[in-house]
């Protein structure tokens, strides 16, 4: 509470209204990593008094928080900082061309092979999304599919906010999933995302990374992550074979 308040009179003045400059001061702590996922915050009564404000002014600070995800509220329970583990996941997975079913509980296996995580100081597409940064740490991966096929990956970050990543061995980001590092050690959660699928050829490095003839055509996807406020926080793309698999691409909550 003490730096939700510490928040609120340095920036009070900022927003159109008090309850704008409430609303802002919530967003920064949570940032900051005051709160976490879970943590129930005081009552509408207990903010009034704290912020001197009119009970009806923290309803349209909450009313912002909940519209903006950062926040739910349960009648008799009180309102808790969401769960940002439950924002917009992509699940991708392959099914043979004769299952006509996808929502099937029939599985492929997909194994993650030769993951790399390096820093680099080179731009791209990702730092158009990103923005221009010293560094961006940049991990890749292969995934083979029924040993049928294999799959480039890369997932761009800002260096300069994610360099911890780099203490990670490979081995342990083939089994943890890189969004749950970031969610439990920086705080930040993946909230949304924009998926762009094209096609596209292989050109000689590609087509030796996932072993086709270059100038073959590949399937392109690039997923664009977002965090709070609609801050882009991952660059990743995907290179695919063509086949005549099934590529089944769903988002989960």
């Amino acid at each position: 509470m003490q730096a939700l308040l510490e928040r609120y009179k340095k920036n009070s003045g900022q927003s159109k209204s008090k309850a704008g400059d409430i609303y802002e001061a919530f967003l920064k702590t949570v940032e900051a990593g005051y709160w976490r996922s879970g943590d129930k915050i005081p009552t509408e009564r207990q903010l009034a008094s704290a912020f001197s404000v009119s009970e009806g002014t923290i309803q349209s600070a909450l009313r912002q928080l909940v519209d903006n995800r950062i926040i739910t509220r349960s009648r008799g329970r009180g309102s808790f900082i969401a769960d940002f583990d439950e924002g917009d996941n992509i699940f991708m997975r392959f099914f043979p061309p004769s299952m006509i079913n996808t929502a099937g509980g029939m599985m492929f296996d997909i194994v993650i092979d030769n993951v790399q995580i390096l820093e680099i100081d080179s731009d791209g597409p990702w730092s158009e999304f990103l923005g221009s940064r010293p560094s961006y740490i940049r991990m890749i991966r292969y995934l083979t599919v029924d040993n049928r096929f294999t799959v480039f990956s890369d997932l761009f970050f800002d260096g300069g906010r994610f360099r911890p990543l780099l203490d990670f061995s490979p081995d342990t980001l083939a089994v943890i999933h890189v969004r749950k590092i970031i969610h439990d050690r920086f705080n930040v959660p993946f909230l949304n995302a924009e998926r762009n699928l094209q096609l596209t050829v292989a050109d000689a490095e590609m087509a030796q990374a996932i072993n086709v003839e270059p100038e073959s055509h590949l399937l392109f996807l690039e997923v664009l992550n977002y965090s709070l406020r609609r801050e882009p926080i991952a660059y990743q793309r995907f290179y695919i074979p063509t086949n005549d698999w099934k590529l089944n691409i769903w988002s989960g909550k």
